[in-house]
């Protein structure tokens, strides 16, 4: 079956079948991968799970699945619904990113398109907004043996995945929709307790302040590439956009204590550019009036 290729491809041997592995034959020391198991909403451990109720937001893809998304719902997610340009399915929180692939596009044959290569450009983008990736491979007919171009491209992604080691990665496998939400609930569990700038659990599940609605000033923000819609929303919590736009580096890192550093660096480098330039083509398309043209 294809659960038996996809331990030969990564060449692991462990007889836990729900043990997680780092690649270290790769090099891979930020990647996790976890086998293909079967989970049960019963094994999942979860305090006040009768009261649990998550915002994240979600990309339109994902609300679109019908089956996912009311799976999603009924394991206590409140998906707040985005178009999402960079191509994540579900954000959960500002450091933590989840997306879904079908496993069966993974190929590495030049002639088709190397996918690879496409998924690993898809995720560096990623690592500009995103510290932590969980990436779903989904195949929905267990009983199909993999092609061999889908087994040389998984052994290639796992090659490649170290070159994003700002970012740590994990890689997931489901067998369907019921799956595939119960991993994302372990995910967010496992996540919930990585962002250092929250007190406690309960301050990183309470989301009053994340809107249903996008507004212009969020979507403005978001379209700068280190920053992602729930970046952009706290950073507005805190603050108007107008004093946003005129802070230092210093400054941002002090008001907004929940957002990675080297992303709100980054964003300020962008603005002092831009600044720039704006400046400067102010300056060519305005020239001073010589004396003699004065009145």
């Amino acid at each position: 079956s294809w659960l038996v290729q996809l331990r030969k491809l990564v060449q692991v041997e462990t007889s836990d079948p729900i043990q997680s592995f780092q690649l270290e034959k790769f090099g891979g020391r930020n990647i996790i991968f976890d086998p293909p198991i079967e989970i049960s909403t019963e094994s999942i451990i979860m305090s006040d799970v009768d009261t649990f109720n998550l915002k994240i937001i979600a990309g339109e893809a994902i609300v679109q699945r019908q089956e996912l998304a009311a799976q999603l719902t009924f394991l206590g997610f409140n998906l707040i619904e985005r178009n999402l340009n960079s191509g994540e399915d579900l954000i959960i929180d500002e450091r933590s990113v989840i997306f879904l692939y079908d496993i069966f596009n993974l190929k590495n044959q030049v002639p088709m398109g190397n996918s690879v290569d496409s998924l690993m450009n898809h995720i560096f983008k990623l690592s500009q907004r995103y510290q932590r990736c969980c990436i779903v491979f989904e195949n929905h007919n267990p009983e199909w043996n993999l092609p061999q171009s889908v087994q040389a491209g998984l052994q290639t992604l796992c090659a490649k995945l170290n070159c994003c080691d700002n970012m740590e990665i994990s890689v997931k496998f489901s067998l369907s929709d019921e799956n595939t939400a119960q991993l994302i609930l372990v995910v967010t569990q496992q996540w919930s307790s990585l962002s250092p700038a929250w007190e406690s659990r309960k301050e990183w599940e309470s989301r009053e302040w994340l809107l249903s609605q996008e507004s212009r000033h969020e979507n403005f923000l978001s379209q700068f590439p280190m920053l992602n819609p729930f970046i952009s929303q706290l950073m507005l919590t805190v603050t108007k956009l107008e004093f946003i736009m005129q802070m230092s580096s210093d400054e941002m890192q002090d008001r907004f204590p929940w957002i990675p550093a080297p992303m709100l660096i980054a964003f300020c480098n962008m603005l002092r550019i831009r600044s720039h330039a704006i400046r400067k083509d102010a300056t060519l398309a305005f020239p001073k009036r010589k004396a003699q043209y004065l009145p």
